[in-house]
């Protein structure tokens, strides 16, 4: 990354799409990104790295096994041969993929949203807000544990300007405008795995579209 007023948040494209998480391909490589966002955060984030590491293996995987190229193919595939519910399966990584993707945008949408506030008063509450109730009390555990890592405010914004000075007016406008664009980047994502029934209750619209595979 060059360039004097870059920061982390010209990684992501302008005005996304549904295709951005729709299609494995441009999902992957959008989740790629939010690893990077966790390696700069260091020892803190290393759980939602490793989560988000995982998934995009497991749902790399999938779509090579079974040839398809968007999310709701895979979906479609795994009920059809019976390991959507698997913990391996490509639908149980979507899930769990999007769920980590929802705490990064609320982390940087609550400092985006209320500058003023240190870091322990937005991750903790946006981690609340989003993994915590789906965690067992292991994984609350190690979770908790990394957030209380998190680095100040300062040395937060310094990293998401790769360390270039005097750059915390820039960057809390990028991340500004990057949670205006995708802030609801994984509505879509929920809306299939409703549908489909790994989030809440499955739709007879997911019952025939898996029939109609057969």
């Amino acid at each position: 990354m060059s360039g004097e007023s870059s920061t982390f948040f010209d990684k992501f494209s302008k005005n996304p799409s549904c295709e951005t998480v729709l299609n494995i391909e441009e999902l992957l490589r959008f989740s790629g990104v939010i690893i990077e966002f966790c390696e700069l955060q260091s020892v803190a984030l290393a759980p939602v790295k490793k989560d988000v590491g995982g998934n995009i293996k497991k749902i790399d995987k999938a779509r090579h096994k079974y040839n398809v190229t968007t999310v709701e193919e895979m979906l479609i595939k795994e009920i059809e041969v019976k390991v959507n519910k698997n913990s391996d399966s490509g639908t149980m990584a979507l899930l769990w993929l999007k769920r980590a993707i929802e705490l990064i945008i609320e982390v940087l949408a609550g400092l985006a949203e209320s500058p003023n506030l240190e870091m322990k008063d937005i991750v903790y509450p946006a981690y609340e807000r989003t993994l915590m109730k789906h965690h067992n009390i292991i994984m609350k555990s190690a979770f908790s544990v990394g957030l209380r890592l998190f680095p100040d405010k300062k040395t937060f914004l310094l990293r998401l300007a790769y360390n270039q000075p005097n750059m915390e007016t820039q960057v809390l406008k990028s991340m500004k405008e990057f949670v205006d664009e995708y802030r609801t980047i994984t509505d879509p994502l929920h809306q299939l795995l409703v549908k489909y029934g790994a989030e809440g209750t499955p739709t007879p619209e997911a019952d025939a579209a898996a029939v109609s595979q057969q």
